[in-house]
């Protein structure tokens, strides 16, 4: 649970629709494997697809950058860009 005062991290990422099955298994792969993610969403809307992602901590999320599923990710959606936030409140 997020409590005011801590450094919270939200990251969306934007990509072009492709192969959903892979984007679908990857998706799954991240909130099972990944630690530290507090809330995830996957989003569509016609070709475009975005992932939502809140991190409880910067550190949690560098850990995830360095990983073999962010290369596995980076390589399975190509153009993807990732806007990163500090999360400022959270209900």
């Amino acid at each position: 649970e997020w409590r005011e005062g801590e450094n919270m991290i939200a990251v969306i990422m934007t990509y072009h629709r492709s192969k959903a099955a892979e984007e679908a298994n990857l998706f799954k792969r991240f909130a099972s494997e990944t630690p530290g993610v507090v809330n995830a969403y996957q989003l569509e809307n016609g070709d475009e697809g975005e992932s939502g992602r809140c991190w409880e901590s910067q550190q949690a999320r560098d850990a995830y950058m360095a990983s073999r599923l962010k290369s596995e990710v980076d390589s399975a959606l190509p153009g993807l860009s990732r806007t990163v936030y500090s999360v400022r409140d959270s209900k």
